[in-house]
C-alpha cells in the first residue's frame, strides 16, 4: 500500500505540491504553525523558492 499525506489546508494552496507540502511540514511541524507562521519564516523553509513563500502567505492571509 502506497503511503498518502493526509489531506490539509497546505493542499488548497497553489505552487504547494507533495515535495514542497513534505518540506513545510518538516520545518514547522504541523499545518497549524504553518498557519501561524510569518512571511519571513515561511521564506526560510529550504526547498521552498520565496516567491511562493510569498504567494502562500497572500494565500493563507488573503481575508485579513
Amino acid at each position: 500500500m502506497l503511503f498518502r499525506s493526509s489531506n490539509s489546508i497546505l493542499d488548497e494552496i497553489p505552487g504547494i505540491g507533495p515535495a514542497r507540502k513534505k518540506a513545510i511540514l518538516e520545518y514547522f511541524g504541523s499545518p497549524e504553525r504553518f498557519l501561524a507562521a510569518s512571511r519571513d519564516e515561511l521564506e526560510a523553509v529550504p526547498g521552498l523558492p520565496a516567491k511562493v513563500a510569498r504567494e502562500a502567505y497572500a494565500h493563507v492571509h488573503r481575508f485579513g
